[in-house]
C-alpha cells in the first residue's frame, strides 16, 4: 500500500534487518552468477578457440568477443563495489 505524500514512515529495526538481508542476498546472487559465468567460459574455451578465434573477422565475431570478455570485467567491477572492499567510492 503506497504511503500518501507528506507522511513520514519511521524506520524500525525490522526494516534495517530486512535491508541487510536483501544486501546479502544480492551479494550471494552476484557471486553465484560470476562463478557460473567463469565455469561456462572454461567449459566452452576449446570450442571458442576452434570456432571463433580461428574464424575470419566479422561483425558477429566482434559482438561475441565483446560480450564474452567485457561482461566479466563489468561484473568484476560490480562485485568489487558490492563486496564491501570499495570504501572510497563516494562523490564527496
Amino acid at each position: 500500500m503506497p504511503v500518501p505524500e507528506g507522511i513520514v514512515v519511521p524506520i524500525t529495526l525490522a526494516h534495517i534487518r530486512l535491508i541487510g538481508y536483501a544486501t546479502r542476498v544480492v551479494r550471494y546472487v552476484n557471486y553465484a552468477a560470476f562463478t557460473f559465468m567463469l565455469y561456462d567460459m572454461l567449459l566452452t574455451l576449446a570450442d571458442e578457440v576452434k570456432y571463433i578465434w580461428r574464424a575470419r573477422w566479422t561483425v558477429i565475431k566482434v559482438v561475441f568477443l565483446i560480450n564474452r570478455y567485457v561482461t566479466p570485467i563489468i561484473l568484476i567491477g560490480n562485485l568489487y563495489t558490492i563486496s564491501g572492499f570499495a570504501k572510497d567510492l563516494s562523490d564527496k
